[in-house]
């Protein structure tokens, strides 16, 4: 059954470029003629109606194969847990009574090398947390800063506005002032 589909997939393959070779013939013909446009429109025309089946068909062709190959994973899939249905189980092991001798406990730790390690911690934690209480304090000052800088705009334009001094708008250009005709 698989050589079908190959055998079709090879038909269709050769209509295929049998049409594009017309396609490229039809053009190459226009454009000896006066009215090219038209001519490669009529050519193109063509050519998709004749291509819409066959994509279809390649379509058609290709969702078979997928179906296919997932048909034959799941058969691979569903054989290799029978396979491993079909292994014997092992029997558990009985508990053995006998003492066993402790594994070696490795390197001793240092009484000494404990509160080393937990001191770095500490020190560590202390050092995040003044970094962080330095960052505050330098938002803190930015804020400030800006509010000084905030106040100070308000001020002088306060001051400008008790002074009395009128501000005059930017003259008008006569082009924007002459009404429209």
């Amino acid at each position: 059954m698989a050589a079908e589909g190959v055998d079709e997939a090879t038909s269709l393959a050769d209509q295929r470029r049998a049409i594009e070779t017309s396609y490229e013939q039809r053009v190459a013909e226009c454009q000896g003629r006066f009215a090219v446009t038209a001519c490669v429109d009529r050519a193109r025309e063509d050519r998709r109606r004749g291509l819409v089946p066959l994509r279809d068909r390649e379509q058609a062709l290709d969702a078979l194969s997928r179906q296919r190959r997932a048909e034959q994973r799941r058969q691979q899939i569903a054989d290799k847990q029978q396979a491993l249905a079909a292994r014997p189980v092992p029997p558990p092991q009985p508990a053995m009574a006998t003492v066993r001798e402790p594994a070696s406990p490795g390197p001793a730790v240092e009484p000494q090398s404990l509160e080393v390690r937990t001191r770095e911690r500490g020190e560590a934690s202390n050092l995040r947390s003044r970094e962080a209480e330095v960052r505050v304090q330098q938002r803190r000052e930015r804020e400030a800063k800006a509010q000084a800088d905030r106040d100070r705009v308000a001020e002088r334009q306060m001051q400008r506005s008790l002074r009395g001094k009128p501000v005059q708008p930017l003259p008008v250009s006569p082009a924007v002032a002459a009404p429209p005709r």
